[in-house]
């Protein structure tokens, strides 16, 4: 038989005790982008999109959707970066 270890997850206690300070509103920061830029990291982060697929559903090339996710990228950890 075959088993797969699973990354421990932390207790939740640890999760209770999280200083929120450090939490980042992930929601709020995406409000601010507009709608497709919000749809293009949605796509490539949580639809495990790739390149590819985005330059075709937003018909641009792979190198400006390359380039849309690396600025949108940049331009969250700027909303975070004191």
């Amino acid at each position: 038989a075959h088993s797969e270890q699973l990354p421990a997850q932390p207790s939740s206690d640890e999760l209770i005790h999280e200083d929120s300070t450090s939490k980042i509103d992930l929601h709020h920061l995406m409000q601010k982008l507009s709608l497709e830029d919000r749809t293009i990291l949605a796509m490539k982060f949580m639809g495990e999109y790739t390149y590819d697929e985005i330059a075709a559903i937003c018909e641009i090339s792979v190198s400006a959707a390359k380039m849309r996710v690396s600025r949108l990228i940049t331009k969250l950890r700027e909303e975070v970066t004191p």
